[in-house]
């Protein structure tokens, strides 16, 4: 019971320490970005975040849910094996396409919310994304509704170019990281409104 009890401590102070920020953008950068969305000490959630980037940052964001317990093994190989979510991006259109798999509706909360957050805070942040072929990304005879001309919306390369490698290495140790903690803090912003006040930021600090 005891070493559960530590465990379950740990994972906490782990958890506590990620919301917190450490090692990340910092918990006032944050707060100044949901006050700028208008959503500082409101309830929202992912279509709403969305609609409040669409007004930030001049652009169309889609979400939709790819079909993928209802699709053949062929058309679930339009999202790459093992993704939850991905957000394709049309800049000289000023589109976004967020896809998040259908399946995860039937997990436990937030699982479809935190994907569709993770997604949006690329978005957000403006992180240079690999490229990624869209040709997949038609519309679906099987109750798809994606873009029209989706097969052309596609992750931009990172600035600057570089070697493959390096942009595979800032994605995964630079990008990847702040989404999963920008994802976390929307939750908790979205399920606590008034958490991210200066009083209850402070908590954690």
């Amino acid at each position: 019971m005891r070493t559960s009890l530590t465990k379950a401590y740990r994972l906490l102070g782990k958890h506590l320490k990620e919301i917190a920020g450490f090692g990340g953008p910092s918990m006032d950068d944050f707060r100044l970005e949901l006050a700028e969305l208008n959503l500082l000490g409101r309830a929202f959630g992912p279509l709403d975040y969305a609609r409040a980037l669409e007004k930030h940052f001049c652009i169309r964001i889609e979400i939709e849910d790819f079909p993928d317990v209802r699709l053949e093994n062929a058309r679930r190989e339009a999202m790459r094996e093992g993704t939850l979510a991905e957000v394709f991006y049309a800049e000289e259109r000023g589109e976004a396409l967020v896809l998040v798999r259908e399946s995860l509706r039937m997990r436990p909360w937030p699982a479809y919310d935190l994907a569709l957050y993770h997604e949006l805070s690329h978005v957000a942040a403006r992180h240079p994304e690999r490229i990624k072929d869209g040709d997949g990304l038609g519309r679906l005879a099987n109750g798809g509704r994606f873009l029209a001309g989706a097969s052309k919306l596609v992750r931009p390369a990172t600035a600057g170019g570089g070697k493959r490698e390096d942009r595979e290495e800032l994605r995964e140790k630079v990008y990847e990281p702040e989404a999963k903690r920008r994802a976390r803090w929307l939750v908790l912003a979205s399920t606590y409104p008034n958490f991210f006040e200066k009083d209850g930021a402070n908590r954690l600090s």
